[in-house]
């Protein structure tokens, strides 16, 4: 038997010979992995779950209904789902502007490395709730033909068990609710903290913070415990109920009449062991994956339904740009950012909200420069974000023709030179470069500098005062070459006058003269 076996073993393992041979010799690359089959690609599956995804929303949106991910999921998937567990989220990169302010980077992080996390093991463990009252009516009719009707004692205990898991499995649900919106918020503030680290540093802040983050992750601790509790009273009621399956067994099968012989013993010993696995523990496992599925895929689907960019607009923006001029137009454009996000709605809209943008008519052709002079608060953000389709309209449309490069009010860096940050993947043309970096008021920067336009700049700019970072960010938009329209958001606040004097004239005004140029300020300066 045991070559027998042995023979199976290397039978089953043979196909990964070759591979192992290959490893053995050199370094393994991804060319010499074997390649899925094409229905099991992420690109292939997460194109089909989000073509059934929009169509569960839009059946939802007919009936009045909430969308329902476990459809889309079903649909996708279908038995192939129970086997793999696999859910494709690609829906960060399209989130629009409006949404980013309903969600959190630290919901948004908890969701992939958390809730998403729950599927691998729920097509494990959740067939055993259909499974296990199966066997368990299995077991008691061998049961039955040792001890004949005592065997339903033991079947009486099996239901309770079930009984039991069922009530505990909400449990999970609602503590694995709670623990996740704790989660969310201490990894937001863990990020904002991260992020302003320089600043926490210069005004010795880091025991107030420190302190703050350790009440966030006691919070999120003690659900995180009351879980385990829960999850300990499972398992454990598991080996209790073996034994207790066994004494209700034999003591109605004495009081029945029946004698004990060790033949009886042992054979409903043996049935009554292998019955706890199936029955008991795995089933009480399935419970509880499920509840917390439940409420993993309730958060995912409230995530699914944030607004996202319109592919519409997209679409007709990569269209038009084959004409041959580009332009703006904004027709009795009225929006507003209070809108109530699909997600959220819990109630009828409210017909008096606060409108940000009003019935703008609007019309910008080819090398034209427009300005756009008001106050902190006044809507120049929101009428940059209308151009981006970040903010929908209420009311009207607007119209863009033309491919877009967009300064933003604050400044981007990535940890590369910073030549690498304004070619940003162009090609590189050294006079193209040096009439940049001088109409950008770059040139003596980069000659201070030890190693020049190569310099790396550190992560996220730190080695970068805020008016390098600013320029450096303006000079990327004007290196890009085929762009028909650049929209500056307020780029010169966090340089001096001279400087902001120059960029204005010298690189705005003169350089991207032949441009359609969107400018935004809190107030002009230049004459």
């Amino acid at each position: 038997m045991t070559k027998v076996y042995l023979a199976l073993a290397h039978q089953r393992q043979r196909w990964m010979n070759d591979l192992f041979q290959r490893g053995y010799k050199k370094k393994l690359k991804e060319e010499d992995l074997f390649e899925l089959e094409e229905r099991n690609t992420s690109s292939k599956l997460c194109d089909e779950f989000e073509t059934n995804w929009k169509l569960v929303v839009k059946n939802a949106k007919q009936t009045g209904k909430r969308p329902s991910l476990l459809k889309a999921i079903q649909k996708t998937f279908g038995v192939r789902w129970c086997l793999y567990g696999l859910l494709a989220l690609v829906k960060t990169i399209r989130l629009s502007q409006k949404s980013l302010t309903t969600t959190t980077t630290g919901e948004i992080i908890n969701l992939g490395a958390t809730d998403v996390l729950r599927f691998d093991f729920l097509p494990q463990y959740s067939q055993y709730i259909l499974i296990g009252p199966i066997v368990s009516i299995v077991f008691v009719f061998l049961l039955w033909q040792v001890v004949g009707v005592s065997s339903l004692a033991g079947f009486l205990v099996i239901i309770i068990g079930f009984i039991g898991y069922s009530l505990t499995g909400p449990c999970f649900g609602k503590l694995r609710n709670k623990t996740a919106l704790r989660t969310d918020k201490r990894v937001r503030m863990m990020n904002e903290i991260v992020s302003a680290m320089r600043v926490v540093k210069m005004y010795a802040w880091e025991k107030p913070y420190a302190s703050l983050i350790e009440k966030m992750r006691s919070s999120e601790i003690d659900k995180l415990l009351q879980s385990s509790y829960f999850r300990a009273l499972s398992i454990s009621s598991s080996y209790v109920a073996n034994k207790v399956t066994i004494f209700a067994v034999f003591v109605v099968y004495v009081s029945l009449g029946g004698r004990l012989v060790s033949s009886q013993v042992f054979a409903a010993l043996t049935w009554i062991n292998l019955m706890r696995f199936p029955t008991a523990t795995i089933f009480g496992w399935g419970v509880e994956y499920l509840s917390e599925s439940i409420v993993s895929i309730r958060r995912i689907e409230t995530f699914l339904l944030l607004d996202e960019k319109e592919a519409s607009i997209l679409d007709d923006i990569k269209i038009n740009t084959k004409r041959n001029s580009a332009s703006i137009v904004f027709e009795n454009f009225t929006a507003a950012w209070d809108d109530v996000n699909l997600a959220y709605v819990a109630e009828n809209r409210d017909a008096t909200q606060r409108k940000t943008l009003e019935n703008i008519n609007l019309q910008v052709n080819d090398k034209k420069l427009l300005a756009v002079i008001g106050p902190t608060g006044s809507g120049k953000s929101s009428f940059l974000n209308a151009i981006l389709s970040e903010l929908p309209a209420k009311t009207g449309g607007v119209k863009v023709r033309g491919r877009i490069a967009y300064v933003g009010q604050i400044p981007w860096v990535y940890s590369g030179s910073i030549k690498d940050n304004i070619l940003f993947g162009e090609e590189y043309k050294p006079e193209r470069f040096r009439a940049v970096v001088k109409a950008c008021a770059l040139t003596k920067d980069i000659q201070s500098l030890q190693e020049g336009e190569e310099t790396l700049v550190g992560e996220r700019g730190v080695t970068l005062s805020g008016g390098q970072k600013a320029r450096v960010n303006l000079a990327r938009a004007a290196y890009r070459e085929n762009i028909d329209i650049v929209l500056l958001d307020d780029p010169l606040s966090a340089v001096d006058s001279n400087v902001a004097n120059h960029l204005f004239h010298e690189c705005v005004c003169r350089y991207m003269k032949n441009k359609v140029n969107a400018f935004y300020e809190s107030f002009i300066m230049y004459g």
